[in-house]
């Protein structure tokens, strides 16, 4: 016995030395790894905290901007005004451009018309006329004295980037006085607090990075001087999937960069994604001389306990069990002068009092234990009917499972009136087997005899309660899997299997498929995230356009359907469609506009020829083919003779 103990206790041993080796590695890992993230994070935090200082400086600078400006563009006005004698002419305006130093001087009447100018071209163009200009109407109407000031606008006869200034003019006859300055008169004030510079002047070992990227464009704009100027997680990757990607990182993680494995932390300030990373053998440098020492101090440890434990069975557990296997031996062969007793204060003690009374028991042969009777659960009642004697019995719970009155149980004691009560019970039974009885679900089983029935009731509530709420998470989980993630409607699958029952329950249906007509111009001159905005917000047009009895689903990519049961009229349907249409080009009138998108409907009926899901969808198809062929934005009914067309 005590070799198959060495064998046991060896072998788990070895085995806890794996698991604490396992668990004790993965800690100093884990430490390293939090060490590490705790110094990205606070690095990361000093970067954000300077790039907020930097924000309120940039804002005072940009406030100082304001002003000096504001004040240029009334003693402008005051210039003009004081010479007005002399006549204004674009060559006057030119010159006190040049000696003020803006760009551009726009005198603008009433009615927004540009009535003197520096730049000589511009004057009689309406503000109204002009994108970036269209805020300054109330100033060149004189409802507002308002200063006004946009960034980032364009010029008035160029593409160049300015900063537009509107004030209200004293000159007779003009409404407001504008001026145009260049946008890099105001970068270069803040170019020593912008985030490239903030980056630049970080010091980073080789193996650490810290960078910036624009939000809106995608582009790098600032990363430590000394480390790669590069950013790529995958080649070929788009801006907007850059930017895509790392929104998506939502704590640390380790990932590709630049061809290595990286520790890296992302933050999200304002339209700029800040991260830093780390090359991860940085991370777990040192680590295997580590894990060398804990190999070492862990079999050492193992093998004093291992010599102790041995020491501590011999002792306490092996001797006693020599002891008591040599008595029962005895008292096998009929030595009943024999006493059961352990030498330590261990479990062999109780041991050996039990064995105590068995040998008692079985020297004497005199005493026998009794048959126990089982309680009934309290979940269980039990019936017995016995009908020749004209007697009835229950156990005590049977009135509370099946909510049953005094005055009624008097009643059921006669054994014709329960059998009556019986079958009325089992006639309400479900297909489950079970009967609802008020908020209660029980079972029965009823076993009948020539002159008796007998049975038992189990209260089912909480099997069938429990049943009924995995039904229902069941449900909510097959609701998401037939579920459009990003329209919210069903897709393709759901939309299948949901026509497929429809076609079913209802003899007669009709299936539109909707499809947005250059939808692809989106995509590629505004990006996917903005392409993926028209999806939903063309989702819910057709939520608004349909009730919840239609079934409404997204086939993939810019293809939605639409499947409603019961019978439509042709004309009914022309007549939604067309009011589709056009409530479609309103609806998304500014892409209407930009990209010439549209929306085209293929129409499908059911019938005897097309009466499957599989058929319905090819004929609305073969539909919106055609609709598409006749130049789009129009909507095309199936019929028989678009197969030949195609």
């Amino acid at each position: 016995m005590e070799k198959f103990i060495r064998k046991q206790i060896i072998r788990n041993f070895t085995i806890l030395f794996f698991i604490v080796f396992l668990i004790t590695s993965f800690f100093v890992f884990d430490t390293r790894r939090r060490i590490e993230v705790a110094a990205l994070d606070a690095e990361l935090s000093q970067v954000v905290n300077q790039y907020e200082q930097s924000k309120k400086s940039i804002k005072e600078e940009k406030e100082e901007f304001k002003k000096n400006y504001i004040q240029k563009a009334y003693s402008i006005d005051k210039t003009i005004q004081e010479g007005i004698n002399g006549g204004i002419t674009s060559y006057r305006l030119f010159r006190i451009k040049e000696l003020i130093g803006v760009e551009e001087i726009h005198l603008i009447d009433k009615q927004g018309e540009i009535v003197y100018s520096s730049e000589e071209k511009v004057i009689g163009k309406n503000l109204n006329d002009v994108k970036d200009y269209q805020v300054f109407e109330k100033l060149f109407k004189g409802e507002s004295d308002q200063d006004i000031v946009q960034f980032h606008k364009k010029s008035i006869d160029t593409d160049e980037e300015r900063i537009l200034f509107g004030i209200k003019s004293t000159i007779d006859g003009i409404s407001m006085l504008g001026i145009e300055v260049n946008q890099k008169s105001l970068d270069s004030v803040t170019k020593d607090y912008s985030v490239d510079s903030i980056i630049s002047k970080i010091p980073t070992i080789e193996e650490e990075t810290i960078f910036a990227v624009d939000r809106r464009t995608g582009e790098i704009c600032g990363i430590t001087q000394n480390n790669n100027q590069k950013l790529v997680f995958k080649e070929g990757e788009s801006a907007a999937e850059l930017v895509k990607r790392l929104e998506s990182f939502q704590s640390n993680i380790s990932i590709k960069i630049n061809g290595k494995l990286r520790h890296l932390k992302i933050q999200v300030v304002d339209n700029y994604i800040l991260g830093i990373y780390i090359d991860s053998h940085q991370v777990y440098k040192g680590t295997p001389k580590e894990i060398g020492i804990l190999i070492v101090s862990l079999l050492f440890v193992g093998f004093l306990i291992y010599h102790i434990v041995i020491l501590a069975v011999r002792k306490f557990v092996l001797d006693d069990l020599k002891e008591i296997d040599n008595k029962i031996q005895s008292l096998l062969v009929g030595e009943y002068n024999i006493q059961f007793e352990s030498k330590y204060p261990t479990e062999f003690q109780e041991l050996s009092t039990v064995l105590n009374r068995w040998k008692w028991s079985y020297e004497h042969k005199s005493e026998r234990m009794s048959r126990m009777i089982r309680n009934i659960d309290i979940n269980i009642a039990v019936f017995e009917c016995l009908v020749n004697v004209n007697l009835v019995f229950f156990s005590d719970n049977f009135p509370k499972l099946l909510n049953i009155s005094e005055k009624e149980m008097r009643l059921l004691s006669n054994p014709a009136r329960f059998e009556q009560y019986l079958d009325k019970l089992l006639s309400n039974m479900d297909k489950n087997g079970t009967i609802k009885i008020g908020d209660c679900y029980i079972e029965i089983k009823v076993f009948k005899e020539e002159g008796q029935v007998y049975g038992i009731v189990v209260d089912k509530t909480k099997d069938v309660l429990e049943m009924k709420q995995i039904e229902n998470r069941l449900a909510i989980t097959e609701q998401k899997i037939y579920q459009d993630r990003m329209s919210g409607v069903y897709n393709r699958e759901g939309l299948e299997v949901l026509v497929d029952k429809a076609l079913q329950e209802w003899k007669d249906g009709v299936l539109l498929i909707f499809d947005i007509d250059n939808f692809k111009a989106i995509n590629d001159n505004e990006g996917h995230p903005k392409g993926d905005e028209v999806i939903i917000k063309f989702a819910s047009f057709l939520k608004k356009n349909y009730t919840n009895t239609e079934i409404i689903g997204r086939m993939g990519g810019d293809e939605f359907a639409v499947y409603i049961k019961g019978m439509v009229s042709k004309e009914l349907i022309q007549r939604q469609c067309g009011i589709l249409l056009k409530e479609f080009r309103e609806e998304f009138e500014e892409y209407v506009q930009k990209y010439h998108i549209s929306a085209s409907i293929g129409i499908s009926y059911v019938d005897d020829n097309t009466s499957t899901y599989e058929r319905l969808y090819h004929n609305a198809d073969m539909a919106l083919y055609v609709a598409k062929n006749r130049g789009k934005n129009d909507y095309c009914i199936y019929d028989k003779g678009m197969e030949e067309i195609k």
